[in-house]
């Protein structure tokens, strides 16, 4: 039997979709509380969902000798304790990286996340002497635990190659790759003809959005109005008024602020109005936001720090270095068949992804169930 640990986002279903397919009958999945609720558990078997206040009460009910392997969707500590109370040594731990839980770990190690322009607000978040001291403590006890399970884990699901070649650092040896990773959308029938800018796509300390905005400041950006999603991941709030007030003296009224969390239709209309989208991060993100400029037509400035900006170069699509933006003739939008260029790649690579990722899944996990 595999057993998915997950948590509430919204790719979760997507993700969950081969397995049910592949391997009906076979998955329990797990699905722990947001936040200040992580101790509720959610049980789902063959499509019966069973709630419990905490873990220990589900470990009354649960037998846990019938899991095979396990399946983790974003590792984070309330998973690993999870782990290490109630699954044997003996199970393989499979790590599905969603890209955070990744990012966050590579930082204890070196990498660097956040821009300069950034980082007094992530410090900000931990200034206060007591604050400093939980953090320490608690930051201990996290990688104490982290450590062991990094120890169990078996293979990885990772967004993209590039973070499959930084898992690898992190573990300090190479470790199994299962790709099933689910690419993009089908539905994207039209191009775009907008003539505005997105930046970023929430409202995470990762985007950047200040590093973007020192770059873009000096250019002239002719008829066209500047869109920040900001609905998703608030990672501070003293970041996201900033972002607001120094757009706002930059720009004016033709900057625009998406606050609200919006469906998938709406969402999606939204792209209509860019020519140009820019994510300025520094590790992979927003790959879902990428996947549909590909589609649509629509021209993608990533940073150079961003892993996925050389492995797309490398692929063969037309993305642009964020850091190469000098004058508008930069941000002039695709021509028609660059646009049409961009689709046609996205669509070749997906589609041969998708017929091997069901025989991946297969290959790997069949073993197991």
């Amino acid at each position: 039997m595999i057993l998915h640990l997950v948590s509430e986002h919204n790719a979760t279903s997507d993700f969950l979709k081969n397995f049910e397919r592949i391997f009906p009958q076979g998955n329990v999945v797990m699905k722990f509380g947001r936040r200040d609720e992580y101790k509720k558990v959610e049980v789902t078997v063959n499509g019966e969902v069973k709630k419990y206040k905490n873990s220990h009460e589900l470990s009354k009910e649960f037998d846990f000798s019938r899991v095979t392997i396990v399946v983790v969707h974003f590792l984070n500590y309330s998973k690993e304790r999870f782990l290490l109370k109630y699954i044997s040594n003996k199970i393989p731990i499979v790590w599905w990286m969603y890209g955070g839980d990744l990012y966050t770990r590579l930082q204890l190690i070196g990498y660097e996340v956040f821009a300069h322009q950034t980082l007094p607000f992530v410090k900000e978040k931990s200034c206060g002497l007591a604050h400093r001291i939980c953090h320490f403590l608690i930051g201990k006890r996290n990688i104490y635990v982290d450590k062991k399970i990094i120890k169990r884990i078996c293979a990885v699901i990772p967004c993209e190659q590039p973070d499959y070649k930084l898992a690898c650092l992190l573990f300090g040896r190479n470790i199994d790759l299962v790709d099933i990773y689910p690419r993009g959308i089908n539905n994207c029938s039209s191009y775009s003809e907008g003539c505005d800018i997105c930046i970023g796509h929430s409202a995470a300390l990762s985007c950047n959005h200040l590093y973007a905005l020192d770059i873009i400041k000096k250019v002239d950006l002719g008829n066209s109005d500047i869109w920040l999603p900001l609905s998703y991941t608030i990672n501070s709030e003293k970041y996201k008024d900033a972002v607001v007030t120094k757009f706002m003296q930059q720009f004016g009224d033709r900057v625009h602020f998406i606050y609200e969390y919006q469906d998938i239709d709406t969402y999606l209309k939204n792209f209509l109005r860019y020519k140009i989208a820019i994510y300025p991060s520094w590790r992979q993100e927003a790959l879902g936001n990428i996947f549909i400029c590909f589609q649509l037509g629509i021209k993608v400035f990533l940073s150079i720090h961003n892993p996925c900006f050389s492995y797309y170069k490398e692929m063969g699509y037309l993305v642009y270095s964020l850091e190469d933006i000098n004058s508008n003739k930069d941000l002039l939008p695709l021509t028609s068949s660059e646009k049409v260029y961009n689709r046609r790649l996205f669509y070749k690579i997906k589609e041969e992804r998708d017929k091997v990722a069901p025989s991946n899944l297969v290959q790997y996990f069949s073993k197991y169930v």
